[in-house]
């Protein structure tokens, strides 16, 4: 694992900075888009404002010096955010950008994960991917939309056991009828999905016409769920491979089969346990399947 480059945290004095404004109110729904466009021409920063926050300087207004949105009691309410303009992962036009990008978004969410406070991210999707660029013009992935994350250790009295994000990159527990409590396996199953959607849909940061993998979007949960494991463990056909576009074609080898054996195996474990005589449910271990899904391994195969 020495030498596997690492996210870096440094922050560009010269990014590309994007202004959201945000106008929350209780009638959000029906008035949000008029009262956010009504605000952002009222908003006028002058020269000096504009000129120091590339700077970095950070301002503070009154609510006098800015318009509001409706509170409970009918006052308006205007919150400004400026932040560093973020890219869709699926844009990038070099391969090894990308890999590096997909290392730095599962590195932060494991330690997200494995903090005290047990972040949970159950919401992989293709959208929530992105890169930032910094000066000298490498490329950092970045996880986004923390919206529907859960925050210390699950339990059956929480609410950590819901379903969220996009369907046809779900993991498959997560499609039982009755859903588990989420593990951070789930969310490496999410991940493996997205760079299989990535990987047979866009090529050099295009996105192409392509009916590949049309059968992720079934709505029926049983149907989605045996696709789904015919690909996870490699069984699909045809190959999955061949559904790759060249851009993304070297990825195969060198994550998505060792991804498909590590989870082959752990299906494999799962099943013999099933049969084994007086066998216990709960003693089989399905937080790591039998200790085949683990971080070391998931990372060991991310180094390639």
């Amino acid at each position: 694992m020495t030498g596997l480059p690492k996210p870096s945290t440094s922050v560009s004095s010269s990014r590309n900075l994007l202004l959201k404004l945000d106008t929350q109110t209780k009638h959000k729904r029906k008035y949000g888009d008029r009262r956010l466009a009504h605000s952002l021409l009222m908003v006028k920063l002058p020269p000096k404002e504009i000129y120091d926050l590339k700077k970095e300087r950070i301002f503070r207004f009154s609510a006098k010096e800015l318009p509001k949105s409706l509170d409970e009691a009918g006052n308006r309410i205007c919150r400004v955010m400026v932040m560093e303009r973020l890219h869709p992962i699926f844009g990038l036009t070099n391969l090894d950008q990308f890999k590096q990008a997909i290392r730095d978004i599962v590195l932060a969410h494991h330690f997200s994960f494995i903090r005290e406070a047990r972040i949970f991210h159950p919401n992989i999707i293709l959208h929530n991917l992105m890169v930032r660029y910094s000066d000298d013009g490498a490329v950092h992935g970045v996880l986004i939309d923390f919206d529907l994350a859960s925050v210390g250790v699950p339990t059956s009295e929480g609410h950590h056991g819901r379903r969220t994000g996009t369907r046809r990159f779900m993991a498959i527990d997560l499609l039982e009828k009755e859903t588990p409590l989420h593990r951070e396996r789930f969310d490496w199953e999410s991940f493996f999905y997205v760079i299989c959607w990535i990987g047979t849909h866009y090529s050099n940061g295009v996105e192409i016409k392509t009916n590949a993998l049309k059968t992720w979007d079934t709505d029926d949960d049983g149907t989605l769920s045996e696709v789904k494991q015919s690909v996870l463990v490699g069984l699909i056909r045809p190959d999955l491979a061949t559904l790759f576009t060249d851009f993304y074609k070297p990825l195969f080898l060198s994550w998505i089969t060792p991804i498909q054996t590590m989870f082959r195996d752990a299906d494999a474990a799962k099943g013999q346990f099933r049969v084994t005589k007086n066998a216990n449910p709960k003693d089989f271990d399905d937080e790591t399947l039998g200790g085949h899904v683990i971080w070391d391994k998931l990372w060991d195969i991310l180094a390639q």
